[in-house]
């Protein structure tokens, strides 16, 4: 993905922030995390000028 935004300032920042958040999770240490990338989701919103997250609970 970096590649393909290597051309695009805002492109690099958000996958800074990517790799951030990513970074954070990893440091938490927990037992069990899934981390998913849907870039689908902010589609068409393109006012959006940060990271857009949705966290899901998983079912017990």
């Amino acid at each position: 993905m970096r590649s393909l935004l290597s051309q695009s300032e805002i492109g690099q920042k958000g996958i800074e922030e990517l790799e951030f958040i990513n970074n954070q999770i990893v440091k938490l240490g927990l037992k069990s995390a899934i981390l998913d990338l849907d870039i689908t989701l902010a589609r068409g919103l393109n006012y959006y000028t940060a990271v857009f997250l949705r966290l899901l609970r998983q079912k017990e």
